[in-house]
């Protein structure tokens, strides 16, 4: 008995033995390499900017659609308050960054005086001044105004690229519906000219005796 126990322990050893000289980086290497198995087709890249609407339309290949965006991101009332909340937002930002330099004023007068009794006799005088001052932020105040007016303007500049991309899109897909439309109303006359053509043709069979009343009447009622 005692045999077996020392033959099972042995067992155990010499297996956990073997387990510790498998690389511990192995299954990592075959994580790591596996997205170069995925085929190129399927990684589309993806540009960070996207101000042009022709980027993302061009998978129509539709030179009319692509003009219409550009227009309707050009003269689109909504978007153009969009964007001139970012410019706002822009010198609310400048304005706060300018409380951390120091100011100065700078003024130049000039003046000329005469006696009552001797016009001509004229005396100028001038008069420079000069002002300086600079506010230390010691408690933080400057920064975090500087900190709401950069968070304003990342906000509006989201908020503007949301609202174009909403009426682009709505653009898009209104043109995309037109077009649809309009292809269907060609199908349904395509449709509608293969009926009156097959009744004709129905009826001119019908007429010689080359087929049934059924035939017809179905090609008739097809067309009606």
């Amino acid at each position: 008995m005692n045999k077996y126990k020392i033959l099972t322990c042995g067992l155990a050893i010499f297996l956990c033995a073997c387990a510790s000289n498998i690389p511990k980086n192995l299954a990592l290497e075959k994580i790591t390499h596996a997205d170069q198995q995925i085929p190129d087709g399927w990684l589309l890249p993806v540009k960070e900017k996207t101000s042009d609407p022709a980027e993302w339309a061009q998978i129509y290949d539709d030179p009319i659609l692509v003009a219409y965006l550009r227009r309707a991101k050009k003269v689109n009332f909504d978007i153009r308050i969009a964007q001139s909340r970012v410019e706002q937002a822009e010198a609310d930002l400048k304005r706060a960054r300018s409380l951390f330099k120091p100011r100065a004023d700078v003024s130049v007068t000039a003046s000329g005086a005469s006696p009552v009794k001797d016009l001509g006799n004229i005396a100028d005088a001038y008069t420079v001044g000069m002002n300086g001052r600079w506010s230390p932020d010691v408690f933080g105040k400057t920064r975090l105004v500087a900190e709401q007016s950069r968070a304003a303007l990342a906000a509006q500049k989201a908020l503007s690229a949301d609202i174009a991309q909403a009426v682009l899109a709505s653009t898009a897909r209104a043109y995309i519906r037109a077009v649809e439309a309009e292809m269907q109303v060609s199908l349904a006359k395509t449709n509608l000219d293969f009926l009156r053509e097959s009744r004709r043709i129905s009826e001119a069979r019908y007429r010689l005796g080359d087929t049934a009343k059924g035939a017809y009447a179905f090609a008739e009622a097809n067309y009606q």
